[in-house]
């Protein structure tokens, strides 16, 4: 089976290098803030979920669930 990149196919492999999955987290959050998007405009629900996420893993070793893998990959589409 071909390995996948997207956020969401990661959760069903044996893949157990979760800052990749970080990296990926941080990188998009680095795109939203480049979009000039603030916490009081259109976009600002999009980086208190990723502020939210990755604070979680920060604090607790929260790894993501698959649906916030998902929502992840919609925000990198919306973007890039």
């Amino acid at each position: 089976m071909k390995s996948s990149k997207r956020l969401k196919d990661v959760l069903d492999e044996e893949y157990k290098d979760y800052g990749w999955i970080i990296k990926k987290l941080l990188q998009l959050k680095a795109h939203i803030i480049k979009a000039n998007v603030r916490l009081d405009e259109e976009g600002g629900d999009d980086l208190r979920w990723i502020d939210r996420i990755l604070g979680e893993y920060e604090e607790e070793g929260y790894i993501p669930m698959k649906e916030e893998l998902q929502t992840a990959n919609r925000l990198w589409r919306k973007y890039r």
